[in-house]
């Protein structure tokens, strides 16, 4: 996570010194990498040094500071140059450095480098205690766990392996109905949203509005993950995006039969369907899949397989962003926006059927669950 801060901060410079297209195409691709790389390490980070307990907090709150950040730039946006936003954005990841510079390496990792003082020390540190006694019992769990991951090495076809496929593949759909629930292309596209529909509301204050929302919901969600369960607040979520979707849908169908005139006294409808859309998705299909990636996935393939996940889930959300006006411009706005709901539901059966609770369940048990 340190070293990902140097491409981070180079990207965001060129970007503020770009003088042309393919200047701001490459300082854009570097300050993906970068972030996306983050989103890969991160939640995997912080999975392997929190307690079972309140891990499902502390994965949600990871996803809560990329709102703040979100947030951040919208607001600086309506007030400052594209140029000074970008020189403002490659100021954070210096404050980063700075006080990742202070936290320990992860535990697991040091033991699984066969480092067992500074395993303890850093075990200590996190745990707030200077007595060894105390953190005995996990740290020979922890041991024990990264002994039986050291005796099998990684090979790409033990992706294949049952307990290996098996929550890859949960990561993997998580993923597919997070982005083909339209979260992109109904962020990205927001502006334009409201301008479409004509709404009374001004255009930037509403998408600003919508990603407060966001950070509010965001936060609320860190506290209910770990005492209403992950699957149930999945099912949840998916049905809010499900509901709002069509509504949406419904709104610019209305819109398309009155001849792309606003109907009567609806003019309102899309930033509460929005609302509502935004408030379901970041209950859970915001931060949940990055959560149970960090959860479900083998701690000998995960560096692997999350990358492997982590590069579906960016590949689906360039796909999504990238066809949606085309795919609006052939099916109209409330067809892309039916569609995004018609996955929703598919997503709710497969909650219901599929999606494993992990609520509670420390790394190891997760893992017994696909064995």
């Amino acid at each position: 996570m340190l070293l990902l801060s140097v491409p981070s901060v180079l990207g965001w410079l060129l970007m503020a010194c770009s003088q042309n297209v393919p200047m701001i195409l490459v300082a854009r691709f570097i300050t993906g990498f970068a972030a996306a790389s983050f989103l890969v390490v991160g939640p995997v980070y912080i999975t392997e040094v929190v307690e079972s307990e309140i891990r499902g907090i502390w994965g949600t709150v990871f996803n809560f500071m990329l709102c703040i950040g979100i947030l951040l730039m919208y607001v600086l946006g309506t007030f400052v140059s594209w140029i000074w936003l970008s020189i403002i954005s490659a100021v954070v990841p210096v404050i980063m450095f700075i006080s990742m510079s202070m936290v320990p390496e992860s535990p697991r990792y040091l033991l699984s480098k066969g480092k067992l003082e500074p395993a303890t020390a850093s075990l200590k540190w996190l745990r707030g205690t200077f007595d060894e006694a105390e953190i005995e019992t996990e740290l020979k769990l922890l041991q024990k766990s990264v002994h039986e991951d050291s005796r099998q090495p990684v090979r790409i076809q033990d992706l294949l392996q049952p307990s290996i496929f098996k929550p890859l593949s949960i990561t993997m759909a998580l993923m597919f109905f997070q982005q083909f629930g339209g979260i992109n292309a109904v962020i990205f596209f927001s502006l334009e949203t409201f301008k479409t529909a004509a709404s009374d509301i001004d255009a930037n204050v509403s998408s600003i509005t919508i990603i407060f929302i966001q950070v509010i919901v965001v936060g609320m969600s860190a506290f209910l993950v770990d005492r209403c369960g992950r699957r149930i607040l999945f099912i949840i979520s998916d049905t809010g995006m499900a509901i709002s979707l069509a509504v949406l849908g419904l709104f610019f169908f209305l819109k398309f039969q009155n001849g792309d005139e606003v109907p009567k006294n609806l003019g309102w409808l899309p930033l509460v369907s929005l609302v509502v859309y935004i408030i379901s998705y970041n209950l859970f299909l915001g931060p949940g899949p990055w959560l149970m990636m960090s959860e479900l996935l083998p701690s000998r393939v995960k560096g692997l397989a999350s990358a492997i996940a982590s590069s579906f889930c960016w590949l689906l959300a360039f796909v999504v962003t990238k066809t949606f006006e085309d795919l609006s411009s052939s099916i109209h706005p409330h067809g892309c926006y039916w569609l995004f709901s018609s996955v929703s539901v598919l997503g709710i059966a497969f909650g219901c059927l599929f999606l494993p609770e992990t609520k509670g369940k420390t790394l190891d048990e997760i893992q017994n669950i696909f064995k």
